[in-house]
């Protein structure tokens, strides 16, 4: 019922299926999260992005930047 196809591949076969696979996940993903998917896609940049401002108010305010950690604390 389920089985691989014994054929090779070309690696850009290959590389459109792993991006079809991808783009199906993400779709459903979306979709699951609100109706619209225009909608859902604004909400979940709206979120990172409030996620970033949240971390950057934390390094900026509270003076966090002077802890032992090196590198770009926003990264």
């Amino acid at each position: 019922m389920f089985q691989s196809r014994s054929a090779s591949k070309s690696i850009l076969a290959s590389a459109f299926t792993i991006f079809e696979l991808t783009y199906h996940g993400v779709v459903r993903s979306v979709r699951k999260s609100h109706g619209n998917a225009l909608m859902s896609i604004l909400s979940n940049m709206l979120q990172a992005a409030i996620f970033v401002l949240a971390f950057f108010a934390m390094f900026e305010i509270l003076g966090l930047r002077r802890t032992a950690v090196r590198g770009d604390f926003l990264l």
